[in-house]
C-alpha cells in the first residue's frame, strides 16, 4: 500500500507529505487518519518546533476525493457523519 502521507523530521521541522500526485493529493478517509495520526504524534513531541505541509507532484491538495465522497450519495449531514463513523470503526 502506498504511504498516504509521508513524514521526515530535520533539525526540530517536520515536512508532512500528502502522497496521492495522481488525484492532485485529493483526501479520502485513510489519509486524513493517517495525516491526524502525524500530526497529533508530531504535536506531542518536544523536538519538533515547526511544521510544513506540502504535496507531492504538482498540487498542494484538490479538497476531497470526490469518488470517494460520491460513495456516500446524497445523505443528510447526521447520515454523512454516521457513515464515516462506520467505516472508520471498519478500518
Amino acid at each position: 500500500m502506498q504511504n498516504l502521507v509521508k513524514l521526515d523530521v530535520i533539525e526540530g521541522i517536520a515536512r508532512v507529505t500528502l502522497n496521492r500526485p495522481k488525484v492532485f493529493n485529493a483526501f479520502g478517509l485513510t489519509m486524513i487518519q493517517n495525516l491526524a495520526e502525524k500530526l497529533i504524534g508530531l504535536a506531542m513531541d518536544k523536538r519538533v518546533r515547526g511544521v510544513i505541509i506540502t504535496g507531492e507532484g504538482r498540487a498542494f491538495c484538490a479538497g476531497a476525493d470526490l469518488k470517494w465522497v460520491s460513495d456516500f450519495g446524497n445523505p443528510s449531514p447526521y447520515q454523512h457523519h454516521s457513515r464515516l463513523l462506520a467505516r472508520r470503526d471498519m478500518g
